[in-house]
């Protein structure tokens, strides 16, 4: 019986010194019948050069040369040749536990789930990451539950790089364009396309951090792309899902409040008042419309962000509750 194929989509742009490392992860994973799509998104270093030499020593890879247009594009050009029953997305700094896709299709098989998610650990780049043990142990859920943890950070997280998915399911459901918090608009919306979300407890994925990395830079206008998807997701769940609205508009005044916090900790002040110029207003929206209650601790910090929300963000930060 012929294994069924794993798409492997990885958008690929200034990371020439880590490049080889992620690739090497990846044509050695215990599972072989992978299809390898590196998208190459105009980078002006080596990186493009060194994605075609994988292409010429192994056959399984595939390259897209395209011009610069951020990673929610790369992925999504890499979807459109995909021919993988299953996808699955890694980012080209990272490296993958040689078991990785084996163990994450095994469970998807097993229990018919349409999404597995592992588990992640992080690791700083001048280290050598170490290959953790994995356990078997597995937790399923139903879509509304699974969004129910995943909003609440119980258990699975908006990232795309840590899953395995089936490809049917997926639709016409595309990244959006343009945002760097890409993962938060999607995850929400996929997991609502499933009857079946797993959960495997087990860390197969790991993460570089580093300084010069996206989401390693300190803070920006487009750090506000997030709070956008959670508003998104708000409005998303409404008719759809009713009762996770609460914890949807805690996460989202949440975020909130730490966004702030990080513009009003930046050495840009321009930016900083630019920032809470756009996150003060929509704040008080959503706070005033709520028809939910929160623990007291969370209403009064949430009561005095809707009268000041600059002077509550500078209070926080003073006493460094969020950072």
């Amino acid at each position: 019986m012929s294994q069924p194929l794993i798409s492997v989509i990885m958008p690929v742009y200034k990371v020439e010194k880590y490049l080889d490392t992620c690739v090497q992860s990846l044509v050695s994973q215990s599972y072989k019948n992978l299809e390898i799509i590196l998208v190459d998104d105009g980078s002006p270093d080596r990186s493009g050069e060194l994605c075609d030499r994988w292409a010429e020593k192994d056959p399984r890879v595939r390259v897209i040369h395209k011009a610069n247009s951020g990673p929610s594009d790369a992925r999504n050009a890499g979807l459109e040749i995909a021919t993988g029953e299953f996808i699955a997305y890694a980012d080209s700094d990272d490296i993958l536990h040689p078991e990785m896709y084996e163990r994450l299709l095994s469970v998807m098989e097993q229990q018919q789930a349409d999404i597995v998610e592992c588990d992640y650990r992080e690791f700083f780049d001048g280290t050598e990451p170490e290959l953790p043990d994995c356990s078997d142990a597995i937790t399923a859920y139903d879509p509304e539950s699974a969004l129910n943890v995943l909003i609440s950070g119980k258990e699975f997280r908006y990232l795309v790089w840590n899953k395995l998915y089936r490809r049917r399911i997926m639709g016409d459901l595309r990244f959006l364009s343009g945002k760097i918090h890409e993962d938060v608009f999607y995850v929400y919306q996929v997991f609502d396309l499933c009857k079946k979300i797993v959960k495997l407890h087990c860390p197969l994925y790991l993460y570089r951090q580093w300084p010069e990395s996206i989401m390693g830079t300190a803070f920006s206008m487009k750090r506000l792309d997030s709070l956008e998807a959670r508003l998104a997701q708000i409005d998303f769940l409404r008719p759809r899902y009713p009762k996770l609205l609460p914890a949807a508009i805690l996460q989202y005044l949440g975020s909130c409040l730490y966004y702030g916090q990080m513009a009003l900790r930046s050495s840009d002040k321009a930016m900083a008042k630019q920032a809470i110029s756009l996150i003060r207003p929509q704040f008080r929206s959503v706070h005033k419309g709520r028809s939910c209650a929160f623990a007291l601790k969370q209403e009064l910090w949430f009561t005095l962000a809707g009268l000041s929300f600059s002077l509550c963000c500078k209070i926080r930060n003073f006493l460094r509750i969020g950072i």
